[in-house]
């Protein structure tokens, strides 16, 4: 409660400031006693301990400011504004706050640096850890500055320097990610009032089981590295490297910590290049493995895991080290590669091409398109890379805007798109070509044909294009072209026979039959077997049941592909295709 001190004691505690005689710096620095002394020669003993008790009351209300502005500060990556008007908030105080109204805003604060709820303790544990990544980044850095430093010659003493601070930025990271609502399991309660919390989970937890128990990425994600020569190294050494992973996850270690903690240690994660790029490096789980549920299955969630992790880690190195050769590339050929445009457009192409495509308006609903469709980013990734990034307005075609429309403006990631597609296209049709020459008959070089992409080993068929095949063979039927001088929507079908899919013949697939049957096979396996129910049929032309369903819902695709071939599959046949499928090469048997 405030109090009036006499006027001759007010008069006296004036002139005594006004002199110099007490001076408010000193007196913090005084015992309670020793103050009261003080304040008592000038106001004597009976006012001198109200004064006393209001001045130690304005002293630790100035301790409390201080130290909130110095949390405000040390909240690291605060945006300026935000910490303008905390720290604003804090000077305008005028009364103690309490134990639990510290916290209250202390927890606040945080909120706003992180963009969600943590309790005091959660926040930290968050800065012991970024200030310990902090502490050893000047080490990491001095490493990758020294000048002739790379990788393949670096001192055991230097790699240790890097992975240290890379380990301590990973672990700060994952501590993030794991704070994040969408991290936290759904509650009964949230369960029976936001029903579609548990229907995204049902359909993220069936398509990380249907995706999983395999090593597929390369084969599907990944196939446009090894169809490239120039970054055909890349995808060898982290298919190798691939198997390696899952063998120590077996064994129980994790190899997801060092291996992002050696990217995140890396010359252009440490001066930033990747954050303006943009590369898809701070993902918590890649497209096809939205939940890490299954984990906890006994047994099998181990092999669960380790497929998981050799996918999410594989995707990961084959993004950063197609970054860093994109990225020598671009400062070679004169780029600026601090400029925003050019970053991110080295960024989109890397992205595009290790099956992170950019959904543009719809990017913010793309976690509840995956539950509808098996890999949505990776079928824009490929369009992006087929198209070479002609129809994407996240890569410039001019290098300068001001300029006209010439070879010499063409931007380095437009280039560097066209060189793509013109390598891919080059490997594939010799490939074809060479398989022809060894076994005549073996291959189609037509991309209407049934079974263009594909080469023919007995009565297996083996896809060598990923997922290009299906999409271009649809953009290859969906436009008018050229059969012995008719033009139509050519097809050829298996047996040899083109048909004109606008022949409006009765029971003759039509083009729109084609892109239906395109944008089906994309269905997760949550809403394959819904449109099996409203089908009628399945893709055999197999009646649903509810055991079909759930064998469909809760079997690995390779162990799908195993249970069918077996069949009318002999048994080399049967093991060569079982491990094509594993490795994400599609198979397809016919007799």
């Amino acid at each position: 409660m405030a109090f009036c001190l006499p006027k001759f004691a007010a008069e006296s505690l004036r002139q005594g400031l006004v002199s110099g005689r007490i001076k408010p710096e000193e007196l913090s620095e005084l015992s309670s006693q020793e103050r009261r002394e003080v304040f008592s020669s000038l106001v004597g003993e009976q006012n001198a301990k109200k004064v006393n008790a209001s001045f130690e009351a304005k002293l630790l209300l100035k301790n409390q400011q201080q130290a909130m502005i110095n949390w405000a500060k040390d909240m690291l990556g605060l945006k300026p504004e935000v910490r303008r008007d905390t720290i604003a908030k804090v000077e305008k105080m005028s009364e103690i706050l309490q134990p639990d109204e510290i916290n209250s805003f202390l927890e606040d604060l945080a909120e706003k640096k992180l963009g969600f709820h943590v309790t005091l303790e959660e926040t930290g544990k968050l800065l012991d850890l970024a200030r310990k990544a902090e502490a050893l980044k000047p080490q990491a850095e001095a490493v990758v500055n020294r000048p002739g430093w790379d990788k393949k010659t670096e001192t055991l003493a230097e790699r240790t320097a890097r992975m240290e601070y890379g380990i301590s930025f990973v672990l700060f990271r994952d501590l993030v990610s794991a704070l994040k609502p969408e991290s936290k399991s759904v509650t009964v309660k949230e369960f029976l009032t936001e029903p579609k919390k548990y229907v995204e989970r049902v359909g993220a937890l069936t398509k990380s089981i249907v995706a999983s128990i395999d090593n597929s990425l390369f084969g599907t994600q990944g196939i446009a590295t090894l169809l490239n020569p120039k970054t055909t190294h890349i995808w060898v050494k982290r298919f190798l490297n691939s198997f390696s992973n899952i063998k120590k996850s077996l064994s129980g270690i994790d190899p997801l910590l060092p291996g992002k903690a050696e990217i995140f240690s890396r010359r252009y994660a440490l001066d930033g290049t990747y954050t303006r790029e943009q590369i898809a490096l701070g993902l918590k789980r890649e497209e096809a493995y939205p939940t890490s549920a299954p984990e906890r299955i006994p047994v099998l969630g181990a092999l669960f895991r380790a497929s998981s992790d050799a996918y999410h880690l594989g995707s990961l190195q084959l993004r950063a080290d197609l970054a860093d050769l994109l990225t020598d590339a671009a400062k070679k050929n004169g780029s600026d590669i601090t400029d925003k445009v050019t970053a991110e457009s080295i960024g989109h192409l890397v992205n595009s091409t290790i099956g992170r495509g950019s959904l543009g308006v719809l990017e913010p609903a793309a976690s509840k398109i995956n539950v509808f469709m098996f890999s949505a980013k990776l079928l824009k990734g490929t369009f992006d890379t087929l198209t070479a990034h002609l129809l994407d307005p996240k890569v410039p075609f001019r290098a300068d805007p001001a300029k006209p429309y010439r070879l010499s403006n063409v931007s380095f990631a437009q280039k560097q798109a066209a060189k793509n597609i013109l390598s891919i296209v080059g490997t594939v049709h010799g490939v074809l070509l060479i398989s022809e020459m060894l076994n005549p008959g073996s291959v189609e070089f037509d991309p209407r044909s049934t079974h263009w992409g594909q080469i023919k080993i007995g009565d297996t068929y083996i896809n060598i294009v990923g997922p290009f095949r299906p999409l271009v063979r649809t953009i290859a039927s969906a436009f008018p072209a050229l059969h012995d001088g008719r033009l139509g929507f050519w097809r050829k079908e298996s047996s040899g026979k083109w048909r004109d899919l606008s022949d409006g013949k009765f029971g003759q697939a039509t083009v729109l039959d084609i892109i239906e049957t395109f944008l089906e096979g994309k269905a997760s396996p949550l809403l394959s077997v819904l449109m099996n129910h409203w089908r009628g049929k399945d893709f055999m032309g197999d009646k649903p049941t509810l055991w079909r369903d759930v064998q469909r819902l809760t079997t690995p695709i390779s162990v799908q592909g195993y249970l069918q071939g077996k069949e009318d599959q002999e048994m080399e046949t049967l093991i060569m295709t079982t491990f094509l499928n594993a490795l994400g090469v599609n198979t397809y048997h016919q007799k």
